[in-house]
């Protein structure tokens, strides 16, 4: 077939040109994977400081999973919880055999049942539960930074809590939640500590991050430091208090930006 190929490619006196273009694509997608698999080992890196073997680790809001990737680099278990159809279609394609990544296709809230969930056509990263958090994406500032994001689809999906899921596999030892504003609704549906704890914040909409961090203060997670955006770096040298780091938030500079507050306890 390849010779097949070839030999009607030079036919066409095209053969040059199209072993010019694939060598260009396949430079191109060589260079794509170098740049995946350097920042798959930079989360590896950054998450070992929270994770070690053996580990039970929750990835709320899983959405393609690579959070759930680094866990597993760690030798740890993974819960993904994610709710959007065609993320659990592409975690089970890769995590289905895996017997240390179970896969929940729920959303996480205050309560179990059901909620509405608003799909992100243009970007699924961006789906979300929250109602106000769409509005602010949806404002001229964030579109001026690229933010032109379509809500065009509604679904319902089922809920549970981070108790329920507590109930079911254990503590876990560290919890990322990454639920585009719907981050405080979480937190309301815990009612015991977690060792470590991530929480994406954003700075148009701070209430949901200032809610989650007071609660778990509460619960008796003492220290909290911060990274941006994708940075994979803690941006405090040292770990601060519970009212520290809401401060920090609240007078951080940049009111069009997101990141991710750490939790310890």
């Amino acid at each position: 077939m390849k010779n097949t190929a070839v030999r009607i490619l030079k036919k066409l006196r095209i053969y040059s040109l199209a072993t010019s273009i694939y060598s260009r694509l396949s430079a191109r997608e060589r260079a794509r994977k170098r740049e995946e698999h350097a920042e798959e080992l930079k989360r590896v890196m950054f998450y070992s400081q929270f994770i070690k073997k053996g580990d039970l680790c929750f990835d709320i809001g899983a959405n393609l999973g690579t959070r759930t990737a680094a866990f597993r680099k760690l030798g740890a278990t993974a819960i993904a919880v994610e709710p959007q159809d065609v993320c659990v279609s592409r975690l089970k394609k890769r995590w289905g055999k895996d017997k240390k990544v179970k896969i929940v296709p729920k959303a996480v809230g205050a309560q179990e049942g059901e909620t509405t969930m608003a799909i992100c056509t243009n970007d699924n990263e961006k789906s979300s539960c929250s109602a106000e958090w769409m509005n602010i994406a949806q404002s001229e500032a964030l579109k001026g930074l690229g933010w032109d994001l379509v809500w065009d689809m509604r679904v319902r999906v089922q809920m549970t809590t981070l108790d329920k899921l507590i109930e079911e596999f254990g503590i876990p030892t560290f919890c990322k939640i990454d639920t585009e504003g719907f981050e405080w609704e979480c937190i309301r549906g815990l009612s015991q500590p977690i060792k470590a704890l991530s929480l994406e914040f954003h700075t148009e909409h701070l209430s949901p991050a200032l809610n989650s961090i007071r609660r778990l203060a509460e619960l008796g997670l003492t220290k909290y430091n911060y990274s941006i955006a994708e940075s994979m770096e803690l941006a405090l040298s040292g770990w601060i208090g519970a009212d520290e780091i809401c401060n920090v938030l609240e007078n951080y500079p940049d009111k069009c930006i997101y990141g991710d507050v750490y939790a310890l306890a």
